[in-house]
């Protein structure tokens, strides 16, 4: 049974849509954890994508 797969960078696109309509936002890993507030432990490893995650579901930006 496959996985799920989330785009934690699609999430965090969506979020900060609201706030820059007509701009660009920078879905560079090391911008989004610096904006979210979180250590950066490892890049783009299945516990920093989780955490990424749980953030995201639970943050405005």
């Amino acid at each position: 049974m496959p996985n799920p797969q989330i785009e934690v960078s699609g999430l965090y696109h969506d979020k900060k849509i609201k706030f820059i309509p007509d701009g660009v936002i920078d879905l560079r890993f090391d911008v989004m954890m610096k904006e979210l507030g979180l250590p950066i432990f490892g890049k783009h490893d299945a516990f920093n994508d989780a955490v990424m995650y749980i953030k995201l579901q639970n943050t405005k930006l």
